[in-house]
């Protein structure tokens, strides 16, 4: 999966658990029943949750291009020679109180 259909998958997601709790707070509503409410509840996120959980193949339509490790080059280290380089660090002492 792609970052794009990362996003899209979170968007269906967000979207789509929305619409399953109006959807069935509106069935539960009309039928004056909670556990009704509940059971479309459920059901409805089962349904939003086997739309986003598999890797679908329109979830990697911008596939990312990597780089062939025989062609990638190690960082030049001609800024430090291989030497390390310290901080000196300077000790500063409180002034005494007279």
């Amino acid at each position: 999966m792609d970052w794009q259909g990362q996003k899209l998958a979170e968007e269906i997601m967000q979207w789509g658990v929305l619409a399953a709790a109006a959807i069935a707070f509106l069935v539960g509503y009309f039928m004056s029943s909670f556990q009704v409410m509940l059971i479309v509840y459920g059901v409805l996120t089962l349904v939003v949750l086997l739309l986003v959980v598999p890797d679908w193949g329109f979830f990697n339509k911008n596939p990312l291009e990597w780089l062939d490790p025989k062609l990638a080059q190690p960082p030049s280290s001609s800024a430090s020679d291989g030497k390390t380089q310290t901080i000196n660090s300077k000790k500063t002492s409180k002034p005494s109180k007279k």
